[in-house]
């Protein structure tokens, strides 16, 4: 029984043994091979998980943070629902992308393979499909796969076996190109100033600035954290385009952008349109951009107003369509003087141009016409050079003002042009302003100065020129003028209408006359001479409107003595051409006017002609010596200064009462008119005479006891300001003898008075003009060192008054202009005649000398001629008539001579007549 049990047994673990061992030959010689063996195990692969077991992203550089491409390690693991196991089994993969694939499970029956995404941030939210095929090496066994990955939103995977796809399946339904990119407000930072200098006379700079932005994708909302971009901005004004290429986004996906535009400054003030671009250059963005209009004001440098990003709204529109603009609101002048060396010009006629130099001083300002950033819309002209224009403008009827309607009533009296400097909003400069001296009566009042300031080159983006007027007072050592008359125009449609634009075009066309190379051609037109005619023959001119005299007798130098009984000598010729002469040289030439001849014995002996007598005894009275030189050209033509002062002239009037007895005897003699005194203003037709003025007085001075006086006077005073220039010259130099007086004998009754009976008939000298006239000239044309003098009279001025208009020459009458000291001479001679006048008259009381000075200074509105001279100043074109006050015998020989015999008692002064 036991021996039984134990063969059961034996056979019993010989079957199991024998299974097992059935089993393993089984695996070993693949049961899979037969028909039936395929059926079995095709319905039994299944697929137990699937899912991303790791993944790399690739980018466009090594830096780069924004992938281009995927690459995805896909793992599946595989069984069979006989719990078969499928360790280290090679597998087949098979797909349209991959084609078939060699895969060998490992011992967790789990096979692993690599899928490619090419990223494409223009398809947002969509899954990549993947459809693949496993199958057993060998067999027909097989497992479909069928699964999703979306590459953009976190790498999500989908086993679409079991679950739906529920996005777009259309590869070709992508985002737009320029809508991939997100881009967030752009702010501008203005960056201060470039290469350029932002000196005011660049017009165009260059403004540097940078703008901010980030960035991210529009697929998955993520930055765009180191991605190389370009970046653009085009001006849809001009189409100039600013760059900035391969620019590198920081870990944010943000950029600082420097860019650095052109700026026309001066341009109209504006919000000048931008398109701003930006271009990635990340493959996978298939060349997506973002764009957007945005406008930049580049007159200001706050960040605020410098940039607008039109994502906040469109562009503000600007409220005036203006040109930058110089502007100009006030100037100070400081008188420097006279260069000594260029401030003097004349010419052969001795016209005399006087340059005065200034000093200008003023802050001159660019309006813009409106500013965003500031209620003001000008700012300092900071520095750069600049063309400063001045005209000196008077009025010629009063006005107190330059207007767009009076503009025609003004002469132009100077002008200069110079390029200045502009430092630290400062312009200082030297100007240099040539007047002539028959223009000095309007300097001297109101006048006005017309200031341009105007770039060195006129563009169409440089600035608009400056204009605007002011008065000027030549005659103040310091002055302040403001610019209160603006010529501008606002915008067109005014000037369609506004007669500034009138004054505008006549201040143009003036200023286009002057520029830094014209201040020389100034004063040669000032010298511009309106005749070719010699000072000779000018002088002969002058001397045919004297219709009483006889016509010139010529004598050369050479030839006088043989006129003369007694000859000249050599000391006293020279001197004589230098107006200085005595008694006794004046004697010799009485044999020019008169007979010498005598009669009677030697003891008796007489001259027959009694002129001549007369005129041995007193040459003076009967005749006038001037000295002349005509000039032929000059030597100089800037004279230099010899001597300059002020002389007072005082004319007055009054009444008193005194009591006393006087007796005197003197004798004076008054400078006769000479030559050329047919003067063009009435002051000299008023008071010169003629002839020869010789008075006589005698008189004895006589007090006794004591006296009781009152005085009431009145008085005007008037000022001559002098200036004397020296100068060579090349000149015809002559001397003029002038016959004054000559007598006849005449028979005249002796008649008494009615009662008396008659008389006897007795001979008198009785007194008659005498018109010959003499010309002695030397015989050669000489090199002379000459004087010339110049003399501006007018009252002293008082400003600051009340009824009075100081500044108006309509309210300055006693104004007049002479050239030489001999005209001067007579003028002052004038004065002092005209004052006796008031006193030898019976007049009121009450009349003042002004009364009496207005007929000796005619109404010089009637003189108000743009087209003239002001005044002439009393002299003969181009010639120098000699004076030597002290030298010449008219002053000499004359004093208070002894009164002889003299009886109080029956002296017409005396007590008994008084």
């Amino acid at each position: 029984m036991t021996f039984c049990k134990k063969k059961l047994a034996l056979l019993t673990i010989c079957a199991f043994l024998i299974s097992c061992s059935q089993s393993v030959d089984d695996k070993k010689a693949d049961p899979l091979a037969g028909a039936d063996g395929i059926n079995a195990m095709s319905s039994t692969l299944i697929v137990k998980s699937i899912k991303i077991d790791g993944k790399q992203e690739v980018g466009e550089s090594p830096t780069s943070r924004q992938p281009t491409d995927k690459f995805y390690t896909m793992k599946a693991c595989l069984d069979t629902t006989f719990d078969r196991d499928l360790s280290f089994f090679n597998f087949s993969l098979t797909g349209k992308e991959i084609g078939t694939k060699t895969l060998r499970s490992d011992k967790d029956a789990c096979i692993f393979w690599e899928e490619h995404v090419e990223i494409d941030f223009t398809q947002a939210n969509q899954l990549v499909e993947f459809k693949r095929t496993i199958s057993v090496n060998g067999t027909e066994i097989s497992a479909p796969l069928y699964y999703g990955i979306d590459p953009i939103n976190g790498d999500n995977f989908i086993d679409l076996t079991k679950a739906e796809n529920r996005t777009t399946t259309n590869r070709n339904n992508k985002l737009a190109i320029n809508n991939t990119i997100v881009m967030d407000q752009i702010r501008f930072t203005p960056k201060g100033y470039g290469k350029e200098d932002p000196r005011n006379d660049n017009n165009v700079i260059d403004k540097p600035f940078v703008a901010n932005t980030c960035f991210n994708l529009k697929s998955n909302g993520q930055r765009m954290a180191r991605q190389m971009i370009d970046a653009y901005m085009i001006n849809e004004e001009t189409g100039r385009v600013l760059k900035k290429e391969n620019f590198m986004l920081n870990e944010n996906g943000c950029a600082e952008l420097s860019f650095s535009m052109l700026h026309e400054r001066y341009t109209n003030t504006r919000r000048i349109p931008y398109n701003f671009i930006v271009k990635s250059k990340n493959p996978a963005l298939k060349g997506a951009y973002v764009e957007r209009r945005v406008c930049l004001y580049p007159w200001s440098n706050s960040g605020w107003v410098f940039g607008h990003d039109t994502i906040s709204g469109e562009c503000p529109e600007d409220s005036k369509d203006q040109k930058a603009k110089i502007f100009l609101d006030e100037i100070n002048y400081s008188f420097l003087g006279h260069d000594q060396d260029k401030g003097f010009h004349i010419n052969k006629n001795l016209d005399l141009v006087i340059v005065k130099s200034y000093v200008v001083n003023m802050f001159p300002k660019i309006d813009y016409g409106n500013f965003v950033h500031t209620i003001d819309p000008t700012e300092p002209i900071f520095s750069g050079r600049f063309r400063l224009k001045v005209l000196i403008l008077a009025p010629t009827d009063g006005d107190i003002e330059l207007t767009s309607t009076n503009y025609h009533k003004f002469k132009v009296i100077s002008a200069t042009a110079k390029e200045v400097e502009i430092e630290a909003k400062r312009l200082k400069a030297r100007i240099d302003l040539p007047i002539k001296f028959s223009d000095v009566p309007y300097v001297y009042t109101r006048t006005y100065a017309v200031v341009k300031l105007e770039p060195l080159e006129e563009t169409e983006n440089s600035l608009v020129p400056g204009i605007a007027a002011g008065t000027f007072h030549a005659s103040s050592k310091m002055f302040r003028s403001v610019l209160h008359t603006q010529v501008d125009v606002e915008d067109a449609v005014a000037k369609e209408s506004s007669n500034m634009v009138e004054l505008q075009g006549f201040l143009d066309n003036l200023f286009s006359q002057v520029n830094s190379e014209s201040n020389g051609k100034i004063i040669d037109q000032q010298l511009a001479r309106k005749t070719n005619t010699s000072a000779e023959q000018a002088f002969m001119e002058r001397a045919k409107t004297e219709t009483e005299l006889e016509d010139f007798t010529n004598i050369s130098l050479s030839s006088l003595d043989k006129k003369l009984s007694m000859k000249l000598e050599k000391q006293e010729r020279l001197a004589l051409f230098e107006d200085n002469y005595s008694r006794d040289t004046m004697r010799k030439f009485c044999d020019l006017f008169f007979s010498n001849e005598t009669v009677g014995s030697w003891v008796f002996k007489s001259y027959k002609d009694i002129n001549y007598k007369k005129c041995i005894e007193a040459p003076e009275t009967m005749m006038d010596v001037s000295a002349y030189s005509h000039i032929k050209a000059l030597e100089t033509k800037n004279p230099r200064v010899e001597f300059s002062n002020t002389i007072r002239i005082h004319s007055g009037a009054g009444t008193g009462s005194y009591h006393g007895t006087s007796d005197r005897v003197s004798t004076s003699r008054s400078i006769k008119a000479g030559l050329g005194v047919k003067f063009d203003i009435p002051v000299v037709k008023i008071g010169v005479n003629g002839g020869i003025d010789v008075g006589k007085m005698w008189g004895h001075d006589m007090q006794t006891g004591s006296s009781n006086r009152a005085d009431v006077g009145t008085g005007v005073d008037l000022y001559a300001e002098k200036l004397i220039l020296g100068f060579k010259a090349y000149t015809n130099k002559c001397v003029t003898l002038t016959g004054t007086n000559r007598y006849e004998l005449e028979l005249q009754e002796h008649h008494m008075p009615y009662g008396y009976g008659g008389g006897m008939p007795h001979i008198i000298e009785r007194r008659y003009d005498n018109p010959k006239r003499f010309r002695i000239c030397m015989d050669n044309i000489v090199e002379e060192q000459l004087t010339e003098s110049w003399f501006y009279i007018g009252e002293g001025h008082q400003f600051n008054t009340i009824l009075r208009d100081g500044l108006s020459m309509a309210e300055n009458k006693f104004v007049t202009l002479i050239r030489g000291e001999k005209n001067f001479a007579r003028f002052t001679d004038f004065v002092n005649e005209n004052a006796q006048n008031i006193f030898l008259k019976k007049v009121k009381k009450t009349v003042l000398p002004d009364t009496y000075m207005k007929d000796t200074f005619s109404n010089f509105l009637l003189a108000f001629d743009r087209d003239h001279d002001l005044v002439a100043d009393i002299a003969i074109p181009g010639t120098v008539e000699k004076y030597d006050d002290l030298g010449n015998a008219d002053d000499q020989y004359y004093d208070e001579l002894p009164v002889k015999d003299f009886n109080p008692l029956t002296s017409s002064f005396g007590e008994k007549n008084n």
